[in-house]
């Protein structure tokens, strides 16, 4: 079901009232038919008034269209829920602050509802196969030690409390198809130390065929990738080169290159600019914790910046039906740090 929306105006002209976005819900769930969650009866189903749920008339359990939804057990509005996905998926990031004062509520409010649409955006990451020609790179996000005191402060008790790094930075490791220009971003590590070979080689064989050409910078981790794939074309960006002076005598120099024939990463890097401009510029910062969330938002956006915002609407609203999401599954925090549960 395909909805025509160019803007705010379109939208609310689309759905100008709560009632109407539960009736394009049942639509889209059940076809005219209210089917109970419960048993899986559709049959002679009647409609509660008073508190405008279903009865099921083989089970007797009441339910409603939200039920099994990301919208379960909310006490917002639909057509509130329905902008806020709008606003995420036709906005290059969109924080709770502005979101809570956009659509009425408090900003922890509007930040687990952020949260809820981003986990429906998680197989954009999690599943996606590359194929042809890619490119990959490791990308560093957060903010510098150096130029931070409260942060320089903070990293020094960690450790001395903690026995280990504090987790300041949030590592990517990004992928990109050189023609379609989709992209797979993952994050695995939390400073400049933690991307080993067995995690580049891991992700890899996850998200890009065999018979690919990889190509990637002279990093050490990327080394064992000839054994696996295709064939791989490594850039390397520093090289010194022996040059001869006027008088006869030769001396090293170090020239910087970016392209060698058709061997570039330049495709990726364009991605970690426009990723590290929406958390510096929309976001300001988001927690090493969350981070994947904000990877699978920018992949999914930017994988479909063709595509009309009812489109992005409608599949999103299609992701997020049979798919319940609690606060405890989003905030619970576990070993993931040193166990790279994450990359699975």
């Amino acid at each position: 079901m395909e909805i025509s929306i160019k803007n705010d105006f379109d939208f609310f002209s689309v759905f100008p009232s709560d009632e109407a976005c539960i009736q394009y819900l049942e639509h889209k769930r059940w076809n005219g038919k209210p089917k109970c969650p419960s048993c899986g009866n559709s049959k002679d189903n009647w409609f509660i008034t008073t508190r405008k749920v279903y009865k099921c008339s083989d089970c007797r359990k009441q339910f409603s269209v939200i039920q099994g939804t990301i919208f379960q057990s909310s006490k917002i509005g639909l057509r509130s829920w329905f902008y806020s996905i709008f606003l995420l998926t036709t906005y290059p990031g969109y924080p709770s602050t502005r979101l809570a004062k956009r659509i009425g509520v408090q900003q922890r409010t509007a930040w687990l509802m952020l949260q809820k649409i981003r986990e429906t955006m998680r197989d954009e990451n999690s599943k996606k196969v590359l194929s042809g020609i890619v490119e990959c790179d490791e990308a560093y996000l957060g903010s510098k030690p150096r130029r931070d005191l409260r942060l320089q402060k903070r990293m020094t008790e960690y450790k001395r409390d903690n026995d280990r790094e504090y987790e300041h930075l949030k590592a990517a490791f990004g992928i990109i198809d050189r023609y379609s220009s989709q992209i797979v971003i993952r994050k695995f590590g939390w400073n400049r130390n933690c991307l080993t070979t067995d995690i580049a080689l891991h992700l890899l064989k996850k998200h890009v065929t065999t018979i690919s050409t990889v190509n990637t910078d002279e990093h050490p981790s990327y080394f064992r990738i000839p054994q696996h794939f295709h064939s791989h074309h490594v850039i390397r960006k520093n090289r010194f080169v022996n040059r001869t002076r006027k008088n006869g005598t030769t001396y090293k120099t170090r020239v910087t290159s970016y392209v060698d024939g058709k061997t570039h990463v330049n495709g990726i890097e364009n991605v970690w600019k426009h990723l590290q401009d929406m958390e510096k510029a929309v976001y300001k910062q988001f927690s090493y914790k969350h981070a994947q969330r904000y990877f699978d938002e920018f992949s999914f956006r930017w994988n479909r910046r063709t595509a009309s915002f009812g489109n992005l609407l409608v599949e999103v609203i299609d992701n997020a039906l049979d798919k319940v999401i609690t606060y405890g599954e989003l905030a619970k925090w576990n070993n993931e740090v040193q166990t790279n549960a994450w990359l699975n």
